[in-house]
């Protein structure tokens, strides 16, 4: 693979491989803070909490209001009127309903939210039933669900209408029905989110095409500095006028030619390249090593050699310390001649100024 690579590429021996506040929060969702912009870096990352859905979807979560995906706006999630029950539900609540709301939707998270509304429903067989005047002598329902909240940690009951209310899905009875389907049919815990679980990616690329960027990438001859590895020890070099376009357009494409396979877009190359590699495409001013490349082609050409391998690496490693340690002398030793220049200073500075003091005396 690196051999043909080597054809359309280097002619080269060497390769190496806001929400509201607290006290403003009571029937309503605030609006959510957007968060800082990061400093680019020097290739351009995706920011996927940038998108517009992820937004949106963040904001749905939190009860804020939001654009769907019509373009149509979406009002906040709020407090829903008390209820019409004989049992004044809402005062069995202790005005504890702003707490209540709010704990609901800064779990900030669909499934979670399903959690907490999974165990504060309960389902008991159906004590009684009313004959119909209908042809179904027998009526369908054979559960009764009860309906609670904490109150001071207290477990109290509820109608379904207060319970709604009391957690803003007043206009959202299906996700209660959805709950309720799923203890109907004995689930202990409830279903995870599906939605966007599908397998259905038309435009993801297939692994044969991903399989040939990184082929490629990984056949180029690639360097490693020598006197800057401490600093970023995982970083490559290429040691040629290029650029990631020029790589894709003079080399890649007829790479994939000669090797029948279809390439992939410029766009998705260089995504590879950029978030999968550490590469750069020019040496840093300390260059690389002789030493250090010679050995680096003699362990690539005796891998198959264990003995011989470990023999390479072993004096390789040795070469390195021993590079370390010749500039930590060289660094001792400018210190301490700085120094020396700074005592030899001040001693004549004293001298000065002792033959000052003399001339003033006369």
């Amino acid at each position: 693979m690196a051999v043909l690579c080597h054809k359309f590429l280097f002619n080269s021996d060497h390769y190496y491989v806001h929400r509201r506040s607290k006290k403003d929060r009571h029937t309503s969702r605030g609006a959510l803070e957007t968060p800082e912009k990061k400093t680019k870096s020097r290739w351009r990352q995706q920011n996927i909490e940038a998108r517009k859905k992820v937004k949106a979807k963040k904001r749905r979560n939190l009860g804020h209001s939001y654009e769907n995906s019509s373009g149509e706006s979406v009002e906040a999630k709020t407090l829903g009127p008390p209820c019409r029950c004989k049992n004044k539900c809402r005062s069995l609540l202790s005005q504890n309903e702003n707490i209540i709301f709010n704990s609901f939707w800064d779990l900030n998270s669909y499934d979670k939210q399903n959690a907490y509304l999974f165990g504060t429903i309960r389902g008991i067989p159906k004590k009684r039933s009313y004959p119909k005047k209908t042809k179904r002598e027998t009526s369908s329902r054979t559960v009764t669900f009860l309906y609670s909240v904490k109150v001071d940690g207290v477990d109290t009951q509820i109608c379904k209408e207060e319970f709604l209310s009391v957690h803003g899905l007043q206009n959202c009875k299906k996700s209660i029905y959805n709950i309720c389907k799923q203890i109907r049919q004995g689930n202990t815990i409830p279903t995870c989110d599906g939605r966007g679980k599908h397998h259905n990616r038309k435009n993801r690329l297939p692994d044969d095409m991903l399989k040939s960027v990184h082929d490629h990438i990984n056949a180029i001859p690639k360097y490693t500095s020598h006197y800057s590895r401490k600093h970023n020890p995982n970083r490559l070099y290429i040691d040629h006028d290029l650029s990631i376009s020029s790589l894709y357009k003079k080399y890649y494409k007829p790479w994939c030619e000669d090797q029948g396979f279809l390439p992939v877009k410029e766009d998705a190359y260089r995504r590879i390249f950029c978030n999968h590699y550490n590469i750069g495409f020019k040496l840093p001013k300390s260059d690389t090593c002789e030493t250090c490349d010679k050995y680096s082609v003699l362990l690539d050409s005796n891998k198959n050699d264990t003995t011989k391998f470990r023999e390479l690496q072993i004096q390789l490693e040795l070469h390195q310390r021993k590079a370390e340690a010749m500039q930590t002398n060289m660094k001792t030793e400018i210190k301490l001649g700085v120094e020396n220049v700074e005592i030899d200073a001040d001693e004549n500075n004293d001298n000065i100024e002792h033959l000052d003091d003399e001339i003033d005396v006369l």
